[in-house]
């Protein structure tokens, strides 16, 4: 029984078992710990990659703090060094960091000094191996501009329902960004009528509910700062189909496999 499972690029100095051929891959089978080095700790992970703070603000970053993750853990403590390019821009809170033995993660804070953005390193102490995060320093006040409204192109069957997910540039202000949403023509089904994006995140999410009878139209979505649109079409549920054409069926652990013929469809 291996665990924690080695994460995918992590070296490891000493691996033993048996060996066997299997997809086409010679691959070593460790029987349990016992048969793994997992050597010193490094950082596996700064998620996520691109976090947000307001200016003369010092906390957590939005729309979600900052987590440093290790790729195993140990029996002794771990430091772990944490630094931005531009400390002008924006600073660390706290330090040094460190991991208790049998952990695995940290949070760390940020303070907001001014606009701008800057990137954000960590590594173990003595180690140069180190992973980045992107750090995005706003203005509190800043209207955030409508990024995205997804998905596009979507096929509902009538009387069924979608998820949709108005995205903005930056977290939204502490009031939160109210966003109009309008069906053309109307009779495609129903929306609400208005969903916030609560303040300091940066995405919200609705459903659109299709209406009896077929048809295409338009979904748009608009705040103070702009707007976004996209094609929708609802259709006959049982005209929905999965074209399985060319698509390849492998048996687990085996080199075996089976291409489904041209022409097979999955009927909704």
């Amino acid at each position: 029984f291996i665990d924690p499972l080695p994460a995918t690029g992590q070296v490891l100095p000493v691996i033993v078992g048996p060996v066997s051929y299997r997809n086409e891959y010679m691959k070593i089978l460790p029987r349990g710990m016992a048969d793994i080095a997992l050597g010193p700790p490094e950082v596996l992970s700064v998620s996520p990659a691109k976090a947000f703070q307001f200016v003369g603000v010092s906390g957590p970053t939005l729309p979600q703090g900052l987590t440093i993750t290790l790729d195993h853990d140990t029996d002794v403590e771990v430091t772990v060094e944490v630094s931005v390019d531009d400390e002008t821009i924006a600073k660390i809170v706290g330090g040094p960091f460190v991991i208790a033995a049998g952990q695995t993660a940290l949070s760390v804070a940020i303070e907001g000094l001014k606009v701008g953005t800057t990137t954000l390193h960590a590594k173990v102490k003595g180690s140069d191996k180190s992973k980045t995060a992107e750090i995005v320093i706003i203005d509190a006040s800043a209207e955030p501009a409508l990024d995205s409204l997804t998905p596009d192109n979507a096929k509902v069957p009538n009387s069924g329902t979608a998820s949709y997910t108005v995205t903005l540039s930056n977290p939204a202000t502490a009031d939160g960004v109210n966003v109009t949403l309008t069906l053309d023509p109307a009779e495609l089904g129903s929306v609400p009528a208005t969903v916030k994006v609560p303040g300091g995140m940066l995405a919200v999410t609705f459903n659109f509910t299709a209406g009896a009878k077929a048809g295409a139209g338009t979904l748009t979505a608009a705040t103070a700062s702009g707007s976004a649109k996209v094609n929708l079409e609802v259709v006959n549920a049982a005209s929905l189909s999965l074209d399985l054409s060319g698509w390849t069926i492998s048996q687990t652990d085996s080199v075996k496999s089976y291409k489904i013929a041209d022409g097979t469809k999955l009927k909704g």
